[in-house]
């Protein structure tokens, strides 16, 4: 049978309380609306720790502590442009201990950092450097007047057709 949702910290401290009362164990589970079992293992959980709290769970231990999740976050912030992969071989190679990329991209997404591609920008061809300075040379003389009758715009990119 699948092991069942544990019971909440005041489902515990009630059954106590219940029990202490003097209650019968079937008596509480009706009550606290679970099963005599669960009745049962709390008041004894109860009376050998002397403690509601949740015992600590195994698991394995995290490969790098506080400090290191930090450096490693001021490393990616450093440089922006580095890959998860990069920031691993470094921080291994600093530290002398091993971690996996998907290690590092893990715990910069616990601190607010997300993956993403930087967007190529595309470098001015000369033939664009020529028209601007052309357009520059034309307009040197105008004047602030001159400037007020120009109906500004953000730059916008319109595709007419992609045949053309």
């Amino acid at each position: 049978m699948p092991k069942r949702n544990e019971l909440s910290l005041e489902k515990r401290v009630q059954i106590q309380l219940l029990h202490e009362q003097g209650k019968s164990q079937v008596d509480i589970s009706k009550t606290v609306k679970c099963s005599r079992r669960s009745v049962q293992y709390a008041i004894q959980r109860f009376s050998a720790t002397g403690s509601h709290q949740n015992r600590p769970r195994t698991g394995r231990k995290r490969i790098t502590t506080d400090r290191q999740d930090r450096q490693l976050l001021r490393e990616s912030l450093r440089n922006r442009k580095k890959t998860s992969s990069e920031l691993a071989a470094e921080f291994s190679e600093q530290m002398k201990k091993t971690i996996s990329a998907r290690t590092t991209r893990r715990r910069l997404q616990e601190a607010g950092l997300k993956g993403c591609k930087a967007r190529k920008k595309p470098w001015l061809s000369d033939s664009n450097k020529k028209a601007r300075y052309e357009w520059a040379l034309q307009h040197r003389t105008f004047t602030a007047e001159d400037w007020s009758n120009v109906v500004w715009s953000d730059e916008s990119n319109f595709e007419v057709s992609k045949s053309i």
